[in-house]
């Protein structure tokens, strides 16, 4: 994909968030899609320039292969070597890694890459983005894990709408369901993710969807009342069914009452809040 004036603003909103750009990997050698005279770049450059701007030292790029000038030659279907584990202070991942088809070990492979307290920062298409590679994500992908468990924290999630406002979307555990997030309907919707590591990356990554993992703990707890799995079912029904569906019918009662326009609103911010990047 590239790096476009907009993901050059989230990469400084990542800066201004504790980002260190000091030794950087690119994970495929990515061109420019913007110029800028601040930044020594014109449309089509490689993006080296960018990120020295951003105060990277050291500028290393992985590919498949050399045809780009990358330095480093890996197919991110396998696992690094172990030279190359905790290694940079940033790893940049802009619309690579949709194209590997063993998805797993290749974000695997990102997340051993950087130094703990260094940033993995992720740029990948979401909606619309239909037949342009293997896989687009979603929000839930990378709150799973780039979580404590997996050496990460302070993960943020964001995206932007049709007018290129920008959204932070919320976690799935911070709004107990699933995070249906419909931002933009008519372009090409991309989500940008920034994670810290904490700590070496386990060899076992633990990655399952937050929804279902509170439904095992539900179903593994004994009812104190007789209400008790009633009460259980209920919840298990509120999992499995999109939460918008639950925000329809509350639009619906609402309405009724003249309060329909207040629950729209309710309904959008339970899933992302508007932020502005600078």
């Amino acid at each position: 994909m590239g790096i476009t004036a907009e993901s050059f603003g989230f990469l400084r909103y990542c800066r201004s968030s504790g980002a260190d750009f000091e030794s950087t990997c690119q994970i495929g050698r990515q061109n420019v899609f913007f110029s800028s005279k601040e930044c020594g770049i014109k449309h089509g450059d490689f993006a080296e320039p960018l990120f020295r701007s951003l105060g990277a030292k050291s500028v290393e790029s992985m590919d498949y292969s050399d045809y780009e000038g990358a330095g480093i030659i890996h197919d991110m279907n396998l696992p690094i070597p172990e030279d190359m584990k905790e290694r940079f202070s940033a790893v940049i991942e802009s619309g690579t890694l949709e194209h590997v088809f063993n998805y797993p070990v290749a974000i695997k492979n990102c997340m051993q890459m950087v130094k703990p307290g260094g940033y993995l920062i992720i740029i990948t298409p979401s909606n619309n983005w239909f037949g342009h590679g293997f896989y687009q994500f979603s929000p839930e992908l990378f709150y799973t894990l780039l979580n404590e468990q997996n050496g990460f924290a302070e993960t943020q999630v964001l995206t932007q709408d049709d007018s290129s406002r920008w959204y932070k979307i919320r976690e799935p555990r911070e709004v107990k369901g699933r995070v249906d997030v419909c931002c933009a309907k008519n372009t090409l919707c991309s989500l940008y993710v920034v994670s810290k590591k904490n700590r070496t990356t386990p060899e076992n990554l633990a990655v399952f969807q937050s929804d279902y993992v509170e439904t095992w703990k539900d179903t593994e707890r004994k009812p104190e009342l007789s209400g008790g799995m009633k009460s259980a079912v209920k919840r298990f029904i509120r999992k499995i069914v999109p939460v918008r569906a639950f925000d329809c019918l509350n639009d619906i009662r609402k309405s009724m009452r003249g309060e329909g326009k207040k629950v729209k609103t309710a309904g959008k911010a339970r899933f992302y809040e508007k932020i502005r990047l600078s």
